[in-house]
């Protein structure tokens, strides 16, 4: 429901909404309730402005065991993989059905286990404009957000878990975590415009200042007795022995500020667009923390207005260069953890850590044809980024196994990449108006001048422990996959492998190859509108080409010798696979990731106000909404567009999948009305 008002010198719109939304895995959601306030208000002859904005939200999070770094036990979605289809879920005593402690019920563990998180939200900021003349405005910013957190998880002391029990063979477990975060945004800025001997001129220099504060604890509990039920408000009820308890709390801090000054020219055809900015953050060394960052683009407009077949033409130019600062807090500083009565080291120390910085250099051309009825740009980027900040394994300075070290990699990753856009007017009538628009990008990355053989990609499953599907290496790709090439199997149901000499053998003397990249090379995107009389319709495709998944779902579930203990598919019986074959890593589980995705269909009418205008309805709209229709795809998983964390002591990942939370089909029937 929104509500506005307003006056000669100021405006003001009041939102409240809710948003109620179970997910497609039973016991999951969120419930979410926000009211929003802007105004806008006008003083001194509109020479101030004044802007204020608040958003104030209540959010419900229902979630269950869908971890991704999970066994084969441990995660909802995969207990209900492998639970036999001819199983019943309970018995003829309506308890549940048990095999053992490592072939759970699925049912069992979904109502054993309750995980809900409640977060109570507010943003706001205020934006005050000061016009100090015709020429020169003065604007500070002020902004928060603040969030407050409270996560409720346990899991019934009734589920028998492997691992799970204390060694007095107690079960079931409790944890309540707290979650406070602050951030701070504070921003000015002078900007100057005005026309001078016939250049348009808009000059901007400001200053801005961001902090960040997260801090938070956690109590777990483990070993009730098993006929106790609401652990969580009864977390105290453990059988108390040593190993009942653990507690922790975390706090972190991290600034960024910044200076910055643009000038943006326009002389006739030609425009220039200066950018220099010096940015400030203290997640790097001490003597590092500043980085300095130009900026410059260029364009000329070869035709503007003209009548014909081209009435605008422009071409532009671009360099420049970007900073990231985007890791883990208080990375450069040595950190440890005190636990069990004893310190580990958690990262060494790194004073000399800097700006990881992306170079940019571009050419592009934007064009409008056909007397306006189309319209489109065409740009080439090539990007190289140095400084790459990765943690390394290294000698622990303190007693213990190595720790990771977070440093500045040699060499660059470089990625180009052409991208295409073009929209068009089909028909433009009174009655009827269609238009359709198209993208593509064609992108290619390479580590270059790389000495290290940096693994990542995780592999999780029973039997997979340490196994990793990617590297980052010198002249390949970012995730360049580097496993075993799967050659089939032989009489006996045994897996070959790709040997030295090429032939086919046992894993025990393969070598593993570098083999398709996990980043699409190609992406597209298709949208289409269309309007006739008071109806309303649009939809839009994209996809992904080039690239490959890696699938960890089926590695750590289907394989023959799950069978007839487990549920596998019927492609693994027929495989050819001995029962006693083990599923190591390999091509066997990299598949083609290309896909076609219609993601949203949207149909609408406009009732206008004679049907409720007695109501004191002045318009009304009645509108169906669909998403994520349909994926067209050879990908055997749930979903080739994954997003899963693979990552390995830090270093991220890309293009793994392992018992992903499906991706929801969703149908929105709705009206709005205005009064």
């Amino acid at each position: 429901i929104t509500v506005t008002a307003g006056g000669q010198n100021s405006s003001t719109r009041l939102s409240i909404g809710a948003n109620l939304q179970d997910g497609v895995v039973n016991k999951t959601g969120m419930d979410k309730y926000n009211v929003s306030l802007y105004n806008s208000y006008n003083l001194l002859d509109n020479k101030v402005n004044v802007q204020t904005r608040v958003i104030y939200s209540d959010i419900e999070d229902e979630s269950h065991l869908n971890t991704n770094t999970a066994g084969y036990v441990g995660n909802l979605i995969g207990t209900a993989l492998y639970w036999r289809p001819t199983l019943d879920v309970v018995d003829a005593t309506g308890a549940y059905h048990n095999v053992s402690d490592d072939y759970l019920n699925p049912q069992e563990l979904l109502d054993a286990y309750d995980d809900n998180t409640f977060t109570k939200r507010l943003l706001a900021n205020v934006n005050v404009s000061f016009a100090l003349n015709d020429n020169v405005t003065f604007r500070t910013i002020y902004g928060v957000d603040s969030s407050t957190s409270a996560r409720e998880a346990q899991l019934s002391p009734s589920m028998d878990i492997r691992d799970t029990a204390r060694a007095d063979g107690k079960r079931g477990q409790a944890s309540i975590y707290n979650d406070d975060r602050l951030n701070r945004t504070f921003e000015n800025t002078l900007n100057y415009v005005s026309n001078l001997n016939g250049v348009d001129v808009n000059l901007l220099a400001g200053y801005s200042y961001y902090s960040y504060v997260s801090e938070g604890s956690v109590l777990h509990a483990k070993g009730f007795n098993a006929d106790q039920v609401n652990l969580i408000d009864n977390i105290g009820g453990v059988v108390d022995v040593a190993e009942a308890y653990s507690i922790g709390s975390y706090k972190n801090e991290t600034e960024l500020q910044s200076f910055f000054a643009r000038a943006s020219l326009t002389y006739d055809k030609l425009l220039a667009t200066l950018t220099y900015r010096v940015d400030g953050s203290s997640k790097f060394g001490e003597d590092n923390k500043y980085g300095s960052f130009p900026a410059v683009g260029l364009g000329y407009k070869l035709f503007e207005n003209e009548s014909g077949l081209i009435n605008n033409l422009k071409v532009r130019g671009s360099w420049g260069v970007t900073g990231n600062q985007e890791f883990a807090v208080n990375s450069a500083i040595s950190k440890s953890r005190y636990s069990n009565a004893s310190i580990s080291v958690v990262t060494n120390a790194n004073p000399n850590l800097e700006w990881e910085t992306t170079t940019s250099t571009g050419v592009g051309v934007d064009f409008e044809i056909l007397d306006g009825k189309a319209t489109g740009s065409l740009d080439y980027f090539q990007r190289s980024t140095e400084n790459l900040i990765f943690p390394v394994p290294e000698a622990a300075t303190k007693p213990g196994p190595a720790s990771p070290r977070f440093i500045n990699l040699d060499g660059e990753l470089v990625n180009t990449g052409v991208e295409v856009g073009l929209n068009y007017n089909l028909v433009d009538s009174s009655d009827l108006t269609w238009d359709v628009s198209a993208n593509a990008s064609f992108l290619s990355n390479e580590i270059q001048n790389f000495a290290g053989f940096v693994q990542t990609g995780r592999i999780h499953g029973q039997g997979l422990s340490g196994a990793y599907a990617q590297v980052l290496t010198n002249n390949q790709p970012l995730y360049s996959y580097y496993i075993f090439e799967f050659q089939g199997y032989d009489s006996d149901g045994a897996s070959l492998y790709t040997q030295p000499d090429g032939s086919a053998g046992p894993l025990g003397s393969a070598s593993k190859v570098l083999d398709k990249q996990a980043l699409p090379k190609t992406n597209v995107g298709f949208s289409t509108s269309v309007a006739f009389g008071d109806w309303t319709m649009s939809t839009s495709f994209y996809g992904a080409f080039g690239h490959y998944v890696y699938n960890n779902t089926a590695n750590a579930y289907f394989f023959r010798g799950a069978y007839e203990t487990r549920n596998v598919p019927g492609s693994v019986l027929s495989s050819g696979q001995a029962i006693a074959d083990p599923n190591s890593p390999s091509t066997k589980f990299l598949e083609k990731g290309d896909f076609l995705r219609w993601s949203s269909l949207n149909i609408g009418y406009d009732l206008g106000d004679s049907i409720l205008s007695s109501f004191g309805v002045t318009n009304a709209r009645v509108y169906l909404n669909a998403d994520n229709l349909a994926t067209f795809t050879d990908y055997t998983g749930f979903d080739p567009e994954v997003a899963i964390d693979k990552s390995m002591g830090g270093v991220p990942s890309a293009g793994m999948d392992y018992l992903a939370y499906p991706k929801s089909r969703t149908f929105t029937l709705g009206v709005n009305l205005t009064f």
